[in-house]
């Protein structure tokens, strides 16, 4: 399995990569912006390890643009530890992140458990196409379109879609949402609400106002179920 290493600090890339290789992982390993966008393009990459300042470009930068044509797993290395920052570089598509000096241990823990919640929403839903309402998903590409325009989600985006989805209707807490789509103890309530936050930006018209993904207070999160809508249209075809 490869994952991606993208640090300035040789230091640091040379130390991840020999706990990745006891954990039988392979490292690829790159230095800069433009070696980073280069090898996330290669076959095979499970995730990639990405630091917040490499030393002539933002790698909020370089994982926007990975974002454009790939929704590997990305967590950020990053000196910076201001709320702020971390929902930023949530909010830009990475999965997960990791302030420095960090434990080596706890970063390959946390890089097997994304690659691991990665594989298992790629096996776990069986229809290649889910349409609910305009959202409409290729499970097999994973790409998502909604009212037929595509949008770019973050591995953990699409991982809280296609829960949502699959038990749309139903109220889901957030410690549900943690226990299910995060599966770790990294994590708290406060990262599902900045997700939700981002996938609503993506699939309400207003997400100020949101229509298909909407907060019941006290409990939780809805993606309104279409068995209504679905009950309307068969029973307006019976009359015709």
């Amino acid at each position: 399995m490869k994952v991606l290493v993208v640090d300035d600090d040789k230091n640091i890339v040379s130390m991840i990569s020999d706990f990745l290789a006891i954990h039988n992982m392979v490292a690829i390993k790159a230095y800069t912006a433009e070696e980073a966008l280069k090898y996330s393009k290669g076959p095979d990459i499970a995730l990639i390890v990405l630091d917040v300042n490499l030393e002539n470009a933002s790698g909020f930068d370089v994982c926007k643009e990975i974002r454009t044509y790939s929704n590997v797993p990305i967590i950020f290395l990053t000196a910076k530890i201001t709320q702020t920052d971390k929902i930023l570089g949530l909010g830009i598509g990475a999965d997960d992140y990791l302030t420095k000096p960090f434990d080596p241990i706890e970063l390959i823990a946390r890089i097997k458990s994304n690659i691991r919640r990665n594989m298992s929403y790629k096996n776990d839903y069986s229809k290649d196409m889910i349409i609910h309402g305009k959202i409409s998903v290729q499970t097999k590409s994973h790409s998502v379109k909604v009212s037929g325009t595509p949008i770019e989600l973050s591995s953990t985006e699409y991982q809280l879609l296609i829960y949502l989805l699959k038990n749309a209707g139903r109220i889901l807490t957030r410690h549900e949402l943690l226990v299910n789509v995060w599966n770790s103890e990294n994590y708290t309530e406060n990262t599902v609400n900045t997700y939700i936050m981002r996938l609503r930006d993506k699939i309400e018209e207003d997400k100020n106002l949101p229509e298909i993904l909407i907060t019941i207070r006290g409990e939780g999160y809805l993606l309104k179920s279409n068995l209504l809508k679905d009950f309307v249209k068969f029973f307006t075809n019976l009359i015709d």
